[in-house]
């Protein structure tokens, strides 16, 4: 994720707009498929979420 920040930061925020979309889209159909709506959504927010912020904590991002 790195070297895609520092090569081209409207990219690097592209390509998690596109995991975003990607992602919520796989998710709501597999919580639709297993009968339990928004359940995996749910965990995938939750899991993306985590995963952003560790990044920006790695990175000393905090303070932007």
């Amino acid at each position: 994720m790195n070297k895609l920040y520092k090569k081209s930061e409207i990219w690097f925020a592209i390509s998690w707009i596109i995991a975003y979309v990607v992602g919520t889209s796989a998710a709501e159909a597999l919580s639709a498929s297993i009968g339990a709506p928004k359940s995996l959504t749910f965990v995938f927010y939750l899991t993306l979420s985590g995963l952003l912020l560790v990044w920006i904590g790695k990175n000393g991002f905090l303070d932007k």
